[in-house]
């Protein structure tokens, strides 16, 4: 990581602001260039009330 992503302060704002999106509902999503032209990607997608037709409901596993 560059020093820039190393700074804690940065990442205690990132977490804060992931956090607070999962929180209503959000989907929070990150990405991360590693060695070489490797890319790792995270996303964590919630499932909550359809704001534009709340009488859809999450999918069933």
């Amino acid at each position: 990581m560059t020093d820039h992503d190393k700074d804690l302060t940065r990442q205690a704002e990132r977490f804060t602001a992931a956090d607070d999106r999962l929180s209503w509902g959000g989907d929070v999503v990150g990405g991360w260039y590693l060695r070489g032209t490797g890319f790792a990607s995270v996303h964590v997608v919630t499932c909550s009330a359809n704001r534009i037709r709340p009488t859809i409901p999450c999918p069933v596993r």
